[in-house]
């Protein structure tokens, strides 16, 4: 018998984890034609990804989506250090007992924007969104959990990568689309660079004000 909850919730997430890396080692063997690691390093992700590039999006947004839940984790913040992890630094983290490494939102666009990269898609630029008052603003108090994605295209559509996940519209911080977090009572502020610095910097000091969050339905 399991001594506690915590015990029992730790091992359903390691029998899911280890679900989904088999399915997902499953399918970068049958693309690459060669056994694939029980933790892919990065030149093993850039050895996938690159064949795949002859797939259609629905087929390499699937691939996506399966490696990174299966290998990756999202977590919290731990230092500002975080935020500036290059990607292999994001590859070369060590693993959990469960086979995945932890990411942050920045880490899972960076990490998407390179893989994708190696599968035909084009990186547009990265998008950081925050949700804040009037008064966080004015006293430079920004309080609230921020977002980051990647915005991207391949064989002429638009997507963005939010931590695992494939969104279909060209930026998923704002319109009807969006994703959902932080206290939506707040205004957003969205900043838009090419690099994830850029976008970070707009959204602290010079970002634009969007009301467009307000009806997002998909939480992130």
């Amino acid at each position: 018998m399991f001594g506690s909850a915590v015990d029992y919730d730790f091992f359903v997430d390691f029998a899911n984890a280890w679900g989904q890396q088999i399915e997902a080692r499953e399918a970068m063997t049958k693309a690459t034609g060669r056994p694939a690691p029980v933790i892919p390093s990065q030149v093993d992700a850039q050895t996938y990804f690159a064949a795949v590039a002859r797939k259609g999006n629905a087929e390499v947004f699937d691939a996506y989506q399966s490696f990174a839940s299966a290998f990756f984790v999202h977590r919290g913040i731990a230092s500002v250090a975080d935020l500036r992890l290059k990607v292999s630094d994001l590859f070369s983290a060590k693993a959990s007992i469960t086979g995945r490494r932890g990411l942050v939102c920045t880490g899972f666009a960076t990490m998407g924007a390179e893989v994708l990269a190696r599968a035909g898609a084009t990186l547009d630029g990265f998008s950081v969104g925050i949700h804040a008052s009037d008064d966080m603003v004015r006293d430079d108090k920004l309080e609230e959990q921020g977002h980051a994605i990647a915005r991207m295209t391949r064989g002429g559509k638009a997507f963005s990568v939010s931590n695992q996940v494939i969104v279909q519209v060209k930026n998923a911080l704002v319109g009807p689309d969006a994703i959902k977090w932080g206290n939506q009572s707040n205004p957003l502020f969205v900043g838009d660079g090419r690099t994830m610095d850029d976008g970070g910097r707009q959204d602290a000091g010079e970002g634009r004000r969007s009301q467009e969050g307000a009806d997002a339905g998909k939480v992130v």
